[in-house]
């Protein structure tokens, strides 16, 4: 988490230092509790409530700028879930838990831990399995090369679980189906759709992505993004 202290965005997780405390490490914030949108979904499910499709617009800008920020920085997450991204009562967002990020380096990532005796390099085609299970690409699930579009289909995934309270490709759900209901606007089941393809070559980057989201929602509330 080294390198967090120095990342400077709305939508990133600021974290000002840490120290260490009984054998425990904890860490400080300008900014959010420990609510996330694992707990913010939680609470939807329990209460049998659907989220508004105008506050998933909110969370998936939000979202794509901040991850669009560490892109441009050279930074892939590596672990982009519900519970790594942090939201107040205005459903404002920050991502968070840099934990396993790495910041590229042409061919090489580099391992960003608290113990600098642990930072190592190691080629992108590695056969470490970086991430969470359901929330990770196939492409680093099969241990083949990946980029910062590993980070896409894990964001693509968040956002399906927070329209449908469920994860794609599980209990024969498929991309068809996605796109076959009629719960949520085509544009929006469009872009997650684009984001979790499972052949990385079909994924935009978060460039293309965020330009794409941003694009579609002044199409359809007529106003710049938020």
């Amino acid at each position: 988490m080294i390198f967090s202290e120095k990342l400077n965005h709305q939508s990133v997780f600021k974290y000002l230092g840490h120290f260490e405390e009984n054998d425990s490490d904890y860490y400080i914030s300008k900014f959010f509790d420990d609510n996330n949108l694992f707990k913010f979904l939680e609470d939807k499910v329990n209460s049998k409530i659907r989220i508004k499709e105008d506050i998933l617009w909110h969370i998936f800008l939000q979202c794509l700028k901040g991850l669009k920020y560490l892109h441009n920085k050279g930074i892939i997450h590596r672990d982009i879930k519900l519970a790594n991204i942090f939201v107040d009562d205005q459903n404002n967002i920050q991502i968070g838990g840099f934990d396993i990020a790495a910041v590229m380096e042409e061919n090489q990532v580099k391992y960003f831990t608290d113990d600098p005796q642990l930072q190592k390099e190691l080629i992108l085609n590695c056969r470490d399995e970086i991430g969470t299970m359901n929330y990770m690409a196939p492409e680093i699930e099969n241990s083949q090369h990946y980029d910062q579009r590993a980070d896409i289909y894990s964001l693509g995934i968040t956002f399906y679980a927070l329209c449908y309270y469920n994860f794609p490709y599980l209990n024969g759900n498929n991309l068809n189906e996605l796109m076959e209901d009629n719960l949520y606007s085509y544009e929006l089941k469009k872009n997650i759709y684009m984001m979790i393809q499972k052949d990385q070559n079909k994924r935009p980057t978060s460039d293309e992505m965020y330009a794409q989201l941003e694009n579609d929602y002044i199409q359809k509330y007529g106003k710049k993004n938020i």
